[in-house]
């Protein structure tokens, strides 16, 4: 998905039922958005980043993951799976929610279909109980495919 900020606006018209729109309207200024026309420009560059999901283009992605830490190796074997994603990882904070469960979040770059595989990595591991995969944005292709900035983990508590 590439766009730039002074890209020029152009208007155009679209139909759809007056119910929907109705409750569209009641709904988007809860989110933050100053105009109608904001909230949908939002909606279409959603609906781009998914797509860009379908392909193999480079991705930028947040990993949530929330897991028992008392059942055997889990802990060790998510490790385990960051360091080999090491090139999709670029940081993690680790959360407890409490005496059992912990709460991870990663943010994760690459090739889409890495980034897929590393949370179906992360998925199969026996303890963690629930994984969310949550698009952010697609990378523009610069030709320069050793921008990374290193691997970093922050750990806080909940």
């Amino acid at each position: 998905m590439t766009h730039k900020q002074d890209d020029q606006l152009v208007r155009f018209s679209t139909s759809m039922e007056s119910a929907l729109l109705n409750e569209f309207d009641q709904h988007w200024p809860d989110y933050g958005f100053g105009t109608r026309s904001e909230a949908i420009r939002d909606l279409i560059r959603g609906f781009l980043v998914e797509k860009s999901f379908a392909g193999n283009g480079e991705v930028m992605a947040l990993l949530v993951y929330m897991y028992d830490h008392h059942v055997r190796e889990t802990t060790e074997r998510l490790v385990a799976v960051q360091h080999d994603h090491d090139a999709s990882v670029i940081v993690t904070m680790h959360v407890h929610v409490d005496h059992d469960t912990c709460l991870e979040t990663a943010v994760v770059r690459g090739h889409a279909d890495t980034v897929k595989d590393l949370a179906a990595a992360i998925r199969s591991i026996r303890g963690v109980s629930r994984t969310m995969l949550v698009p952010a944005g697609t990378i523009p292709e610069t030709g320069d495919h050793h921008h990374h900035h290193g691997h970093g983990h922050s750990h806080g508590e909940g």
